[in-house]
């Protein structure tokens, strides 16, 4: 997982302080996150406002559509 910091100033992008966005950027965390939700490669999964996709990435098996 690139640092969401990096990915951001790579792409000329700054996150709003003001709007209170906060990055997950551990990718034991967010494995963790995914393994608990218990979603499996059958799931279905609609992610909202999924920031830089820390957490749709893990996801096994994922389709993004």
């Amino acid at each position: 997982m690139t640092h969401p910091g990096q990915l951001l100033k790579t792409n000329s992008l700054y996150a709003g302080k003001e709007l209170g966005q906060n990055f997950l950027s551990d990718p034991n965390t967010a494995d963790m996150i995914v393994r608990r939700t218990g979603i499996s490669k059958h799931s279905h999964v609609l992610e909202i406002g999924p920031g830089l996709g820390a957490l749709t990435l893990p996801i096994p098996g994922l389709l993004i559509m």
